[in-house]
């Protein structure tokens, strides 16, 4: 795992090792992939039917907290936002052991992801948008691609295939995408389609995020640069997000 080599222990990139090459690996590998469904049925994170034990009922998404708790934090915070605004929040980072592509095992989320989406896995988003107030709000998650060989390296987890039905979303996009999915959402706006009232004027859409989030990442990065090209308005989540957290329901 620790190279002696000056030019390796200098490089602090993480290039994950090959696939076992071995073929009792190899069989073990395809026979696991067989089943189509198996996959779509591995959400990498514990549900009422893995972990019985840990939850009430199969409502909840996470232990004590139910799919309609989350919804309705989501809406709560759709309505602190104003019109034509969209909300945008990043999972968290993962640490990685020097110089090797380990991760450490106690990753944890961020605790505003997490308390919108119920999600415990890093390399996601999501957007809360908002076109007007008597318009419903659309949630969007944003998971990795299904990647075989990703899964034997490092489990189960939830990819775009499956994320609309488990977690609630009302779209369900490949982070891979996320930078293509925001400039459409970012140019489209509400105001657009009211523009002969409005005397062809349009609004560019107000952007909630907290930058310092998204600077550590590639996809955070790929975001603030859409955000900085378009010079979208933009201020910060946080404030809104403790604003709703602070106040504890029942359940939790």
């Amino acid at each position: 795992l620790f190279s002696s080599s000056p030019s390796s222990s200098s490089s602090s990139a993480h290039v994950e090792p090959a696939v076992p090459s071995s073929s009792s690996s190899s069989s073990r590998g395809e026979n696991r992939y067989e089943s189509e469904q198996n996959i779509i049925n591995h959400i990498g994170q514990p549900t009422f039917q893995t972990h019985p034990h840990m939850f009430n009922g199969d409502d909840e998404l996470t232990p004590g907290i139910s799919k309609s708790e989350y919804a309705s934090r989501r809406t709560r915070l759709g309505k602190l936002l104003p019109e034509n605004a969209v909300a945008i929040l990043l999972s968290g980072d993962v640490s990685y052991y020097p110089n090797t592509v380990i991760p450490h095992a106690s990753y944890r989320q961020d605790s505003d992801f997490m308390y919108f989406t119920g999600m415990m896995q890093p390399h996601a988003a999501m957007m809360i948008i908002k076109d007007r107030e008597d318009a419903p709000l659309r949630y969007v998650l944003f998971t990795r691609r299904y990647d075989k060989r990703d899964e034997i390296w490092n489990g189960w987890r939830a990819h775009p295939e499956v994320a609309e039905t488990f977690f609630g979303c009302d779209e369900s996009v490949a982070i891979e995408s996320m930078e293509e999915y925001l400039r459409k959402v970012l140019k489209s706006s509400s105001s657009s389609s009211s523009s002969f009232l409005s005397g062809g004027l349009s609004t560019a859409r107000k952007v909630f995020m907290d930058k310092e989030r998204f600077a550590t990442t590639a996809h955070g990065n790929q975001v603030l640069k859409v955000v900085t090209d378009g010079a979208f308005p933009t201020q910060a989540l946080k404030a809104k997000s403790q604003a709703l957290r602070w106040r504890k329901s029942e359940s939790e």
